[in-house]
């Protein structure tokens, strides 16, 4: 979490949420079968939020990274505020439960940048950079069975993941639950996610 080697290096500009944000792991992702992960592109950078909720965050992430508080009760203000996330409110939710049938509690999720952006903007230098000092060893730990990859910019590292965490991994390019192709585009290539063997 300490990390702002982008930033050192002018890569980037912050946003209001200033540092590296770990992701949800699911309280029985390590005990299911097949362990399915999603890589995402970047966290929020607080844009559209309350100053107070944003503040509110904040504290959370530090008090993490000086141990003051666990990992678990992280993952919980997390899982609380992902009601919220996406727009409409509540879109990512509707994606990955709803859409893919999946239970929060038995994936994780990971961003490819661990970082937020003031311009939303995130070069492929800085997402190479991420990937190669923090997101390639939290895959190697979280040993997934599947792996989606979530919306244009992830997919392009698809190959490099098969290759680096495991040949056998099953890797799978999915729409960014962001998309703007309409619902029925959205509910096609969810039926045909939805239909894979694991």
């Amino acid at each position: 979490m300490g990390c702002r080697l982008c930033f050192q290096e002018g890569i980037v500009s912050s946003p209001a949420i200033d540092m590296a944000q770990p992701r949800w792991v699911g309280p029985r992702y390590f005990e299911t079968s097949p362990r399915i992960l999603a890589v995402l592109l970047n966290p929020g950078s607080g844009g559209g939020y309350d100053e107070i909720l944003i503040s509110t965050y904040l504290d959370h992430l530090r008090h993490y990274q000086q141990g003051r508080i666990g990992l678990d009760e992280l993952f919980a203000r997390q899982r609380n505020d992902m009601a919220n996330w996406g727009r409409p409110s509540g879109r990512f939710l509707s994606f990955f439960e709803e859409g893919l049938g999946l239970n929060l509690d038995e994936i994780a999720f990971v961003n490819m940048a661990w970082c937020a952006s003031a311009s939303n903007r995130y070069p492929g230098r800085m997402l190479t950079n991420c990937f190669n000092k923090h997101t390639l060893g939290l895959m190697k730990i979280l040993k997934p069975h599947g792996v989606l990859l979530s919306g244009k910019r992830v997919h392009n590292f698809g190959a490099e993941i098969r290759e680096l965490i495991g040949r056998d991994i099953r890797v799978v390019p999915l729409p960014h639950y962001a998309h703007r192709k309409g619902r029925q585009w959205e509910a096609e290539e969810l039926k045909r996610i939805r239909g894979r063997e694991w």
